[in-house]
């Protein structure tokens, strides 16, 4: 008999470091670098592939990991707990429809983040 339940794999994971590389060996540092960590309780948001998961599962022992699932609705009232502003919750929550008004009411704010982009992009480049 088949399964009444179907799995689907999140697509995203909020990614934050919890503990210092101070003291690891180099390449543990290395690669905390180049999934754009670097700082403690930096947060960012990598993509669920293969390679992905293999670079995380080898410095698990330095970071917090968290599935994100986006919600397209709103929350009753009574089960906001003060986040009315915020996009991405600390339960890996992502409100698309509030991020998307956000955007509507600041349209200068979409080629804030496509400069942030390429300027991130040219500082990975220099040496």
């Amino acid at each position: 008999m088949a399964s009444k339940w179907r799995v689907v794999a999140h697509k995203l994971h909020a990614v934050t470091q919890v503990r210092s590389c101070i003291g690891r060996p180099w390449w543990e540092k290395r690669t905390i670098k180049a999934l754009g960590l670097g700082k403690l309780h930096q947060t960012v948001i990598q993509k669920n592939t293969t390679t992905i998961n293999g670079t995380l599962r080898s410095v698990k022992h330095l970071l917090d990991i968290k599935p994100i699932t986006i919600v397209s609705e709103e929350l009753p009232k009574e089960q906001r707990n003060g986040d009315e502003g915020l996009f991405l919750r600390q339960n890996g929550q992502f409100h698309l429809r509030k991020f998307q008004k956000f955007l509507e009411d600041n349209p200068n704010m979409e080629e804030f983040i496509r400069k942030r982009k390429k300027q991130q992009i040219w500082q990975r480049r220099r040496p």
